[in-house]
């Protein structure tokens, strides 16, 4: 497993590009994708969240989703992409019959990944919408 980062995170500018209103489709895409990220590890989720989709139809609504980011939007689209992938990436790992680390290890990353993911997503929509003294969750620490 190429695991080394659960989630990366936008750059301040991709966040500006994203809260700004000219941009709101590429923000409901990227928000969209967020959702799908989340579904590929919802059944791995300390939450009881479960998969609405497989994860075939996971891939097939990503693709289409990325498919419709605007030109500029190319280097979130290459975000999704390293986001996505990693969600796999540990999807994979917890579903093979052998495993590269333990399952403890493994459900921690998750854990790790789903935080930042929703500290991501609280970011863009707080920001978006102005929200005054609105303190995000922290993001936890990692190892």
């Amino acid at each position: 497993m190429s695991y080394t980062t659960p989630f990366k995170f936008l750059t301040d500018d991709e966040q500006g590009y994203l809260i700004d209103d000219s941009h709101k489709n590429d923000r409901i895409i990227y928000e969209d994708c967020l959702a799908l990220m989340h579904d590929v590890l919802a059944d791995f989720d300390e939450m009881p969240f479960h998969s609405v989709f497989r994860r075939g139809q996971i891939e097939d609504a990503a693709t289409e989703s990325k498919s419709r980011f605007a030109r500029l939007a190319d280097s979130i689209k290459s975000n999704v992409d390293t986001n996505m992938d990693t969600a796999f990436e540990l999807h994979t790992e917890l579903t093979a019959t052998t495993r590269q680390v333990t399952r403890a290890v493994a459900l921690s990353f998750v854990d790790e990944y789903l935080s930042h993911l929703l500290y991501q997503y609280q970011t863009i929509r707080f920001q978006y919408r102005g929200v005054i003294g609105f303190q995000p969750i922290r993001r936890p620490l990692t190892p």
